[in-house]
């Protein structure tokens, strides 16, 4: 993630279908419980973002059938997040 977006709030908007699923940034999981049910999330994953550098997104999933259909990183102004 570039440098110029250090001091934005980062979120990871994720739409999905499937039984459960884990989201970790960088090694970290974002969610205390690892799995996630549901449609469409959105994760604020500003504290685990290493600007100016690569950053590792990993979407893992237990048994049965999964699908991402959207996945994407958005930034907003500090004190902003939807």
């Amino acid at each position: 993630i570039e440098n110029r977006h250090r001091g934005q709030n980062v979120v990871i908007h994720l739409e999905a279908t499937g039984d459960r699923f884990g989201v970790l940034i960088n090694g970290m999981r974002l969610n205390s419980a690892g799995l996630w049910r549901g449609r469409s999330f959105q994760f604020d994953v500003t504290p685990m973002i290493k600007f100016a550098n690569a950053n590792l997104i990993e979407i893992a999933g237990g048994s049965g059938s999964k699908t991402i259909q959207k996945i994407e990183m958005r930034f907003y102004a500090k004190g902003f997040f939807p």
